[in-house]
């Protein structure tokens, strides 16, 4: 087992986040011609579990019983080489990415 967890639901609801993700990448790169992953989902899982902040953004996600707002999204952190590759990603989730983008906003007025 990739992590020491009694919730066998956030093995399930992560797998089932990081393929959609994944295949979702994989339509974008084809639609963009670029290149398309070159990771697999098992992979990405151990990625993922091994990013410094898996564990709080993780806690949040089962604390709020799933809910969208905390659920882990990848980001791509690198806009001028725009390829899904890991070390373009940064895992964050939808209520940080929607603070920053908040915080950005009000320091533009």
């Amino acid at each position: 087992m990739l992590i020491n967890t009694p919730d066998n639901k956030l093995m399930c609801e992560l797998y089932d986040l990081l393929k959609q993700s994944l295949n979702g990448f994989k339509a974008s790169a084809t639609r963009q011609g670029i290149e398309k992953p070159d990771f697999n989902v098992m992979q990405f899982l151990e990625w993922v579990y091994n990013q410094p902040e898996f564990e709080t953004i993780s806690k949040l996600w089962i604390e709020s019983n799933y809910s969208k707002m905390y659920k882990p999204k990848m980001v791509i952190k690198v806009i001028h080489d725009y390829r899904y590759q890991l070390s373009n990603f940064k895992l964050s989730n939808y209520e940080a990415i929607e603070r920053t983008y908040k915080e950005s906003k009000e320091k533009k007025i």
